[in-house]
């Protein structure tokens, strides 16, 4: 269409877009993490004010940074294309361009592209889920069995050295990073747990602190897995059967000063002739509402004797 045809249709009232006349290639520039980039393809004249008359984001993304006096910016690789387009706008504007840097995609463990539409990639999700934030920041710059401060990455940050190849994200990584913050802040974490298990006393949340690191990686999984370790539990009534054995292992603990150790129980059994897995299944089914867990003298010991006698004895009536 010739300049006189156009403007003969924009006058008729048509509506009518505004495009950039874009120089033709090649469009080189400098990408702080790609060096020396090439842009060797056409791309013809593209669009910077639609017939609404709202800019485009090529425009309005320019200006803005401008205004902002933005020096540096960064963005996923797939905007790479797009940068001859945005260094063309920033000279015709006469503008001064801000360095690039194009940073290569983050991906899903099979490889497939991280999108912002999934639910568990945004920070709402992993503060309602109780992720530390220092777990999360680690998990972001690749630490995997290590935790540093915000002060130790920020003073190694440096986009010279950023690697150009996409990084799939583990978020096996995540869980275990988020299992040595629950473990470092096992004392300043007592408002929160008892938040989710309600009913002990701080001595009590201290020994779950120190026992919860190794099988759990957030704080809600104690909600999910160990809801039984509140002292708010209250366990099913047993049947007849249940009743004798259970009566065997609270007549033990009554009788018991210190901990409960597993040969303690395994003798229990063989002097009574009860096989070890009924026992155990029993014990834990009265203590735990629970077909399986972690092994049952742990949860005992965890517990303290008190409150598995209290335990115990209400499910006996």
């Amino acid at each position: 269409m010739s300049p006189g045809e156009a403007r003969n249709r924009k006058d008729g009232g048509e509506a009518h877009c505004i495009r950039f006349r874009l120089p033709p290639p090649p469009h080189q520039f400098t990408d702080i993490v790609y060096g020396a980039v090439s842009l060797e393809e056409g791309q013809g004249d593209f669009v910077i004010l639609k017939s609404d008359g709202y800019p485009t984001y090529h425009l309005a993304s320019v200006v803005d940074d401008h205004l902002m006096e933005i020096s540096h910016v960064l963005r996923g690789v797939e905007w790479q294309v797009s940068t001859g387009k945005h260094l063309a706008l920033y000279r015709a504007l006469g503008y001064k361009p801000p360095e690039f840097a194009h940073l290569p995609l983050i991906l899903n463990r099979d490889g497939s592209k991280l999108s912002k539409r999934q639910s568990d990639i945004s920070i709402d999700y992993y503060r309602i889920t109780r992720y530390y934030p220092e777990a999360l920041v680690n998990f972001v710059v690749g630490n995997r069995n290590r935790i540093e401060s915000i002060e130790e990455i920020t003073s190694k940050f440096d986009l010279q050295t950023y690697s150009k190849s996409s990084n799939r994200l583990d978020f096996s990584h995540l869980e275990q990073l988020n299992q040595l913050c629950l473990k470092k802040e096992a004392e300043s974490s007592l408002d929160i747990i008892r938040q989710v298990l309600p009913g002990g006393s701080d001595d009590y949340y201290r020994k779950i602190m120190t026992w919860c690191p190794p099988r759990v990686s957030k704080l809600t999984d104690l909600v999910k897995e160990f809801s039984y370790l509140s002292k708010e539990f209250q366990p099913s009534r047993c049947s007849q059967e249940e009743a004798r054995l259970v009566r065997l292992v609270l007549t033990k603990l009554e009788e018991s000063t210190g901990e409960i150790m597993h040969s303690d129980l395994k003798k229990l059994s063989s002097d009574n002739e009860i096989p070890i897995k009924s026992l155990m299944h029993v014990l834990r089914k009265s203590l735990c509402g629970v077909e399986v867990g972690p092994p049952i003298f742990e949860i005992v010991n965890l517990l303290g004797r008190d409150e598995s006698i209290r335990r115990l004895k209400n499910s006996l009536n």
